[in-house]
């Protein structure tokens, strides 16, 4: 009769609506129990027998997790170990290793299960490929700003240098080379984004100026 009963600390605080639903150990290491009946007539609680031999109610098994779904497959790891039990026993439900890919079988790693301290895997079969976000590359960096066009007017004021790459690169804009005195070409230098140097743009042919003339 104590299989399906309820343990309480006392038959008298058991639910007068159903005494026969509870019992109390008198001495559980002895198998002596007390079943709880009643109330009997005139009484207003449940009253008590002693039984001996008894032994504890057998613990209800463990609820068993729902079984796993190709559903379950979104968002999981695929680990590069060919079994669960190698996967994070910690995290187990972030994990999976393709079976068979082509076929869409899977095995969904969880647990660990009682008594154990490594993941599990079950099969699930007609997965599809968990889908993975295109690669999207690096955008393409817009092209330098190239510097506004350099003219004759820009000659003014300048100092010849040999090379526009020996100028002072702070002030490149001060400084311009002599391609040819007699047909007054000459190359204006530049600061370029990128270059640690002067640069020199493309000879133009410009009337004589009032633009020193002395050798740096």
């Amino acid at each position: 009769d104590l299989a399906g009963r309820t343990e309480v600390s006392k038959c008298k605080k058991a639910d007068t609506d159903d005494c026969a639903a509870s019992f109390a150990w008198k001495d559980e290491s002895s198998g002596l129990a007390r079943l709880c009946f009643g109330p009997e007539d005139g009484e207003t609680k449940c009253s008590d027998t002693e039984v001996e031999g008894c032994l504890p109610p057998p613990s209800p098994p463990p609820s068993s997790p729902p079984p796993l779904t190709c559903n379950d497959l979104a968002g999981r790891t695929e680990i590069p170990d060919k079994s669960c039990r190698k996967a994070d026993s910690g995290d187990c439900s972030s994990f999976f290793k393709w079976k068979d890919a082509a076929s869409g079988v899977a095995r969904l790693c969880h647990g660990p299960e009682p008594g154990s301290s490594k993941c599990s895997g079950q099969l699930v079969s007609g997965c599809a490929l968990p889908s993975v976000p295109p690669f999207a590359p690096p955008p393409t960096p817009p092209p330098p700003s190239a510097p506004p066009p350099l003219t004759c007017s820009d000659l003014a004021g300048r100092v010849e240098i040999n090379k526009c790459k020996k100028a002072d690169s702070e002030a490149c804009h001060d400084y311009y080379e002599v391609k040819n005195a007699a047909k007054h070409k000459y190359k204006l230098c530049y600061a370029e984004e990128g270059e640690s140097k002067c640069v020199r743009m493309k000879s133009i042919t410009c009337l004589p100026t009032n633009a020193p003339t002395t050798i740096v």
